[in-house]
């Protein structure tokens, strides 16, 4: 018998995906093959060179080539958009081309596995699908409304006519509507699991405490080691970790979630995101081989604000010292500190706290200065709040509710609508400039939707006339007058 992985990424979650791979490798007592769809080229190429045993590459053009409705929305959604509506697509289109396939495991590429999969599959038996809840914290049970009760991060389908089916359907839904906000009960591809156990037959939901941890419910649970070194959710072994919201800053620096809301503990930090770094590095490392000077995983522009909890190799720690003032520094492991916000909810002295013996692994990879990605000390430069941090401190406000014209420069496209229509409930005139002619294209269709919407397609400058535009590769985000790479030089501080 052989277990049947698929999964998808592109180069910036490449080291993510070896890291799940690598830890089904070490966990998985049973045969398995693992498909992964190469999100982009360079995807593709590092892991043919890397020639990975197990691994069945599949370029994206293969599931593409004759998918008349997959391919005519896809100029409608954005990227991230895109890759979920193509969830359902994907492992359709695997069991329907590799017949050798009974059942077929969909995993994401942020999960990582600690202990063997075997759980999940005794449980699922001879039903045909496996899902799991979040099982949100009580204290983060207000996100169930817009994010589901179940996650879309593991799923089971078998080759039956339940399954089938139920592939079949989310897929139509997926190509019908699919984006990243909530709207009228949906939600991306997510929330059309709500009703699957009665909508089909076969579905069992998984009941194994140590599948499906995830930063929106970690904060419930008790995290120890077993004396065999094995990591134990409420003494049930951890089946597998989902690394919602991860982000590096650099090989050696950390944010384990990147959304103030999630509350981190030290127990989570010290026996989930701590292998995680440690692998995230092998993988790193990996790609380093092929591709000298990749670093497609790390966010150069990442900025760590005194809300968000951070970690860093200790070998940093004089370095940080200077520059993370708003953070109290803790002992993690021998190797890693935890730089604290009010986002870690137990920050007293531990009676097992780390003894430091003054010998300290080197940092796996040289780490960039961070000095500009932290709050500085009195008199140095802030860290720059995000634009979305900006908008959402004027919900509720009176300035927001007078608001009545808004002018949106570089619309894209208008990913922001439901945020605005939540911030300024009173808004009579929206108008969105956009100067790529496609993208204005598909702007239009809001001035069918929302009389309140003027599409002008043309870029904001201090000057008319007729200018150069450059254009980046990433579906146009971030496109400017400017040549690229200058606005680093005219604001140095973003």
């Amino acid at each position: 018998m052989t277990h049947h992985y698929c999964t998808y990424f592109d180069r910036h979650y490449l080291t993510r995906g070896l890291a799940l791979i690598e830890s089904l490798r070490r966990t998985e007592s049973t045969p398995f093959t693992v498909f992964v769809v190469c999100m982009d080229e360079m995807t593709r190429i590092v892991l043919t060179r890397l020639a990975l045993s197990n691994v069945h590459l599949i370029p994206l053009h293969e599931i593409e080539a004759h998918d008349g409705p997959l391919l005519g929305i896809k100029p409608t959604r954005t990227l991230v958009e895109y890759y979920w509506t193509l969830t359902p697509t994907v492992i359709l289109w695997i069991l329907e081309h590799h017949p050798q396939i009974d059942l077929l495991t969909y995993l994401d590429a942020d999960l990582f596995f600690y202990s063997s999969p075997q759980p999940l599959f005794d449980e699922l038996g001879s039903g045909s699908m496996l899902i799991h809840e979040h099982r949100f914290s009580p204290r983060q049970a207000h996100l169930a409304t817009h994010n589901g009760r179940y996650n879309v991060g593991l799923l089971a389908f078998r080759r039956d006519a339940h399954g089938l089916a139920a592939l079949r359907w989310w897929r139509e839904r997926c190509l019908e509507w699919c984006f990243v906000r909530y709207e009228q009960g949906k939600m991306g591809d997510q929330l059309y699991l709500n009703d699957w156990p009665s909508r089909f037959s076969g579905v069992i939901v998984l009941q194994h405490l140590g599948g499906g941890v995830g930063p929106w419910n970690h904060d419930q649970y008790d995290l120890t080691l077993s004396p065999e070194g094995q990591v134990l959710v409420n003494r049930q072994p951890l089946l597998f970790y989902h690394f919602h919201s991860f982000k590096l800053a650099s090989p050696d620096v950390a944010l384990p979630v990147t959304h103030a809301h999630y509350p981190l503990t030290r127990s989570v930090l010290r026996h989930c995101f701590v292998p995680y770094l440690q692998a995230m590095a092998v993988a790193h490392g990996t790609v380093l081989q092929i591709i000298p000077g990749a670093r497609w995983e790390l966010d150069d522009s990442l900025t760590i604000s005194p809300q968000l909890t951070f970690i860093a190799r200790h070998a940093l720690n004089e370095q940080l010292a200077e520059y993370a003032a708003g953070h109290r520094s803790i002992p993690l492991t021998e190797t890693w500190d935890v730089y604290c916000s009010d986002q870690l909810i137990d920050q007293q002295p531990e009676p097992d706290s780390v003894q430091r013996n003054g010998r300290h692994p080197a940092p796996a990879v040289q780490t960039p200065p961070v000095a500009t990605k932290l709050q500085q000390k009195e008199g140095a430069p802030m860290a720059v709040p995000s634009q979305h941090d900006l908008l959402s401190s004027l919900k509720g406000s009176e300035g927001a509710r007078l608001i009545r014209t808004l002018y949106v420069g570089g619309a894209h496209r208008f990913q922001e609508r439901a945020l605005f229509d939540e911030l300024f409930p009173n808004l009579e005139h929206i108008y969105l400039f956009e100067p790529i002619p496609h993208l204005a294209d598909f702007l239009r269709r809001f001035e069918t939707l929302d009389a309140r919407v003027k599409v002008f397609p043309y870029a904001l400058s201090n000057e008319n006339g007729a200018r150069d535009f450059f254009l980046t590769n990433n579906d146009g985000e971030s496109s400017s007058l400017l040549r690229l790479g200058t606005h680093k030089t005219i604001f140095p501080h973003v």
